[in-house]
């Protein structure tokens, strides 16, 4: 928590929001994903990149979270932010935002700021 939100930073001192769901994955549900070459800045290329078939084909979307699913925020109509499901007092999202760093949030903190698409995925072991 409270780690900083650098462009590119893959950790342990700084994160963007995929490097700090791939470093909770590896480390805490031994799940290996690819990184993602993309300028954080550009909200569009952050939603190209997230939306890529071949990324989420190991993917299935799921309506009920569990401790380890991957989210998908967006503003508009595609995701531009990801963050990790935890099942910490009655379930919220580990992501890292520019501007804020490394935080938790409800669901409903996050549609309250303006996220309002959530969806969750479960990778496919």
């Amino acid at each position: 928590m409270g780690r900083p939100w650098v462009n590119g930073g893959q950790g342990p001192d700084a994160f963007d929001c995929w490097e700090l769901v791939r470093n909770v994955l590896d480390r805490h549900f031994n799940i290996q994903v690819p990184a993602v070459d993309i300028d954080a800045n550009c909200a569009k290329a952050c939603a190209l990149a997230l939306n890529h078939g071949k990324r989420k084909s190991n993917w299935r979307k799921v309506t009920a979270p569990k401790e380890g699913d991957v989210v998908l925020m967006a503003h508009a109509k595609y995701p531009s932010h990801v963050g990790i499901w935890l099942d910490v007092d009655q379930g919220g999202i580990l992501h890292c935002m520019r501007g804020a760093g490394v935080v938790y949030s409800t669901p409903t903190k996050l549609r309250l700021s303006g996220w309002g698409k959530i969806e969750y995925y479960r990778y496919k072991k």
